[in-house]
This record gives structure tokens, C-alpha cells and sequence, in this order.
């Protein structure tokens, strides 16, 4: 530790550290705000118990501010949750933990992956094919009866028959 940062070290640095972090800044924003870097911030959480409290209480309030920044955004319509998510990520861990657990994803070629199109496609066309088929079974088997009921229709709203009379056609004779 150098003498100019015990020096930049004074107790009322952790209120400060606190005050500005509860605006949605970093520790990184805090170093740059007090002037100095984010290794000597580190330097004093070693050396100050009470500065490492401050930082923690610090952090936990920029993303309280950050979580009421998105909610805000989500109750009025106004303001932009990318940026907000955004803030989120980068002040709190548990915000990108879901993309940790993530599984990774397959990646295939670009022959792999027409092949597999091409594949949907055609168990789609024997879907559908099987479909076609079944709807010409049924009306196939509809047909028969339809024709069955046309002459039971036609008998039941038809005139009584004449009796048939055999029909002689003369038959031409040898000379």
C-alpha cells in the first residue's frame, strides 16, 4: 500500500461509498468518483473491515436501485428495461446465473441442419398424405351407401310401374 492511498483513507469514505452506490454505480464508478483505482479500493477492503461492510451494503443498494429502476419501468411503460436489465447483470450475480445453468447448445452444419429441414418436410408430406387417404376411405365407404338410398328414394317417390308386357320384334324370313 502506498502512503498517498493511507492517506486517501478516511472513515467517512465508507457513507460516501454507500451514498453513491445507492444510485445504481459500481465500485469501479465509486473508485473513479473519489479518485482513486479499483485496486486501491481493494486494498482497503483488506486493511478496513468497516470499508468492506460499507462496500457490501454499497452493492446490495445498487441493486435494489437497479431492481426499482426495472420495476418502475414495468408498473409505467416508461423508460427502458434493456438498460435497467443491464444494470442488474453487472451489480448483481444472481441476475446472470440463469445463463450459467444454461445448457449448452448444439451447433450443426449447415448440411446437418438441411438434412433435418428435409426430414421434417417429408414426415410432414406422410402426414398429410395419410390424412388424404383416410378421407378417401370414408368417402369411398359413403359413396355405396348413398347409392343405396338413391333407389329406395326413388321407389318411395315414384309412380306404381305398368306391368311389363314382352316386346316381340318380328324376325325376318328367308325367300
Amino acid at each position: 500500500m502506498s502512503a498517498q492511498d493511507e492517506i486517501a483513507y478516511r472513515s467517512h469514505v465508507c457513507a460516501v461509498a454507500i451514498d453513491y452506490m445507492s444510485k445504481g454505480h459500481g465500485s469501479v464508478a465509486f473508485a473513479g468518483n473519489v479518485g482513486v483505482s479499483h485496486a486501491t479500493l481493494q486494498t482497503w477492503t483488506k486493511d478496513h473491515p468497516e470499508f468492506a461492510r460499507a462496500l457490501g451494503i454499497g452493492r446490495a443498494k445498487a441493486v435494489m436501485f437497479w431492481e426499482q429502476k426495472l420495476a418502475d419501468i414495468a408498473r409505467s411503460g416508461i423508460g427502458n428495461a434493456s438498460a435497467a436489465i443491464f444494470g442488474l447483470k453487472n451489480a448483481a450475480a444472481e441476475w446472470t446465473a440463469a445463463q450459467a445453468e444454461e445448457a449448452p447448445r448444439q451447433t450443426m452444419s449447415d448440411l446437418e441442419l438441411a438434412r433435418r429441414i428435409a426430414r421434417i418436410l417429408e414426415l410432414g408430406r406422410q402426414a398429410e398424405a395419410k390424412e388424404e387417404a383416410k378421407a378417401e376411405a370414408k368417402s369411398a365407404k359413403a359413396e355405396p351407401e348413398a347409392e343405396n338410398a338413391k333407389p329406395q328414394a326413388q321407389a318411395e317417390h315414384a309412380p306404381p310401374a305398368a306391368p311389363s308386357t314382352p316386346v316381340f320384334e318380328p324376325q325376318a324370313q328367308d325367300g
